[in-house]
């Protein structure tokens, strides 16, 4: 029975996220704020379905402020289930994975996640930095300025040791 309320839930979830592009979008002089717990939702409900997301679709699941990663994280939270938090490590995986392959915008994205992560999460987070890092030297050396000054900060000893 819990099965089939987890499938009906997450069947709405799916059909009621129609709008999930992270681009904003400009009226007039009013730029509108991205809904990221719709993007994540439907990107971690497709994952648990084993539908097909796309590249632009899981770049956009890339928390990209302070409190998208704390909805991000969330993910990881036993609240949610077994099920959400399995759906969550497969996209987690796919975003490192992406950024590791210099896939998309993914390699960015995934550095300027530096200055979100705390606790057990950024432990792992910077050993897999390390690792994307050293199988993209030049391309991590070439973007390092263009970064924001907070990922600079907290990425500071990769530049040192990569970038001669």
């Amino acid at each position: 029975m819990k099965q089939v309320c987890f499938i009906i839930w997450l069947s709405l979830l799916v059909s009621s996220s129609a709008n999930t592009s992270n681009k904003k979008e400009t009226i007039g002089q009013k730029v509108t704020k991205r809904d990221y717990k719709l993007i994540i939702d439907d990107v971690i409900v497709r994952f648990s379905l084993g539908k097909e997301v796309s590249l632009e679709e899981l770049q956009n699941a890339v928390p990209i402020t302070q409190d998208e990663f704390l909805v991000y994280y969330s993910y990881t939270y036993p609240d949610k289930g077994k099920a959400i938090n399995q759906s969550f490590i497969k996209v987690d995986n796919e975003i490192g994975k992406n950024a590791a392959n210099n896939q998309g915008g993914f390699f960015r994205l995934y550095l300027e996640l530096s200055p979100f992560v705390d606790g057990e999460y950024a432990e792992s987070y910077f050993e897999d930095v390390d690792f994307i890092i050293s199988k993209n030297i030049a391309k991590f050396c070439e973007i390092y300025s263009a970064l924001s000054d907070s990922s600079k900060n907290k990425l500071e000893e990769y530049k040192i040791r990569y970038c001669k």
